[in-house]
């Protein structure tokens, strides 16, 4: 009996003794800082009818702050961004500079080809080029030819025995995959910006493609070079910006931009653009595939790409009516990302290109200094001597 009724005070004690530990450790444990979860992004359906490979753009939210708790925790100090490399301009003299970029850069090469060489009208338009029949990989392209807004411009600057050629392409989604809205942008915009090409065959056909910028790299701009520019080293300044951020506009307004009404416009407001979204869309991925495959093609021709440039946009349109809030965001996240890639200087192509920071040397505070999403004539006046900083234009 007696060793009965140990027993239970026994159970008791060891009982107590757990309930205890519990508490006390249920007490340690509230006691710890807690722990940092992001916030979680918002997917928008931007319309009715949502694809499946619609632009996962995110909603801008607020980060809810972790509960307070009576221990301090560690505060650590942001940090500093990495610097840019620094790279001596190189001469502009006896080279060959190539622009493949957007209607910007179109305006860029015209404003900078009246600067070099103080002639109003110096340049020549090449409206179609013949390719060998071995010259591209679908093995059926025999001829291409340019629409008025997207033709092929070329100047020669006799004074610095340098050319400067200028190649219209059609952003980093024309890259495959292709998503099913850059396509409808792209096909809106099919009679004045797309080439026709003319396939072999008994009765040539002449029709608009959506060619990717990287077949153009490959295939149809190397056979411009080697045919219309003189046997020098080549410059190669890259951009894409317009022909990202405006499908990605299209897609969330319902419509093309020319044609959105006030309400339609305000879908921006709703709608923010993230780093997130970039990544997803594997953008930086994008341009880099398409810079290796520009030299990949001129190399094939023999032309040597000896310097590697990269620009930046600054924030025109400014009105929400022309896409401020989507396009001007756009080209402030592509931004950024080049910049840092090109201050990590660890992967190709960015480890050696130059950076043109057009966007941190030109603040666009009033609608007067663009014209719509281009440049007042000021605006290109900067980007030239923006430009010195990586080719140097001296005579």
């Amino acid at each position: 009996m007696v060793s009965c009724r140990y027993g239970q005070c026994l159970r008791r004690t060891l009982l107590l003794a757990s309930v205890g530990f519990c508490i006390h450790y249920l007490v340690l444990l509230s006691e710890q800082p807690a722990e940092f979860k992001p916030s979680r992004t918002l997917e928008l359906q931007v319309s009715s009818q949502v694809e499946s490979d619609l632009p996962a753009v995110t909603a801008e939210t607020v980060a809810t702050g972790a509960p307070e708790t009576t221990q301090a925790t560690e505060t650590r100090a942001p940090r500093a961004p990495r610097a840019l490399p620094v790279r001596a301009p190189v001469s502009l003299r006896n080279k060959n500079l190539i622009l493949a970029g957007d209607s910007n850069d179109q305006r860029f090469f015209q404003a900078l080809c009246r600067n070099l060489t103080g002639i109003f009208d110096p340049f020549k338009y090449i409206k179609q080029v013949q390719i060998p029949r071995n010259g591209s990989n679908s093995g059926n392209i025999s001829r291409v030819r340019w629409p008025e807004a997207s033709k092929v411009g070329l100047c020669h600057d006799i004074q610095r025995n340098a050319s400067v050629l200028f190649l219209f392409h059609f952003g980093l989604f024309s890259l495959h995959p292709q998503p099913a809205w850059y396509r409808t942008y792209a096909q809106r915009r099919a009679a004045t910006h797309l080439p026709a090409i003319e396939p072999r065959g008994p009765r040539p056909k002449w029709a608009p493609g959506a060619l990717p910028s990287t077949d153009l790299a490959r295939w149809v701009w190397p056979e411009v070079a080697s045919q219309h520019l003189p046997a020098r080293p080549i410059i190669l300044l890259a951009h894409s910006s317009l022909w990202d951020g405006m499908p990605v506009l299209e897609k969330i307004v319902g419509k093309r931009v020319s044609m959105m009404n006030d309400s339609e416009a305000e879908k921006q407001l709703t709608a923010h653009i993230s780093e997130t979204n970039l990544t997803e869309w594997g953008w930086l991925e994008r341009a880099s595939a398409f810079i290796a495959s520009f030299r990949e093609g001129l190399g094939a021709k023999g032309l040597d790409v000896t310097s590697l440039v990269w620009r930046t946009n600054p924030n025109c349109p400014v009105l929400l009516k022309q896409g401020a809030v989507i396009v001007s965001n756009f080209s402030k996240l592509s931004a950024e990302a080049v910049r840092k890639e090109v201050a990590q200087a660890e992967r190709s192509p960015w480890s050696e290109c130059c950076l043109v920071d057009w966007r941190k040397h030109l603040e666009i505070h009033n609608e007067s200094q663009c014209d719509h999403h281009h440049y007042s004539k000021a605006g290109y006046a900067v980007l030239i001597s923006v430009l010195n900083e990586c080719v140097s234009l001296t005579t």
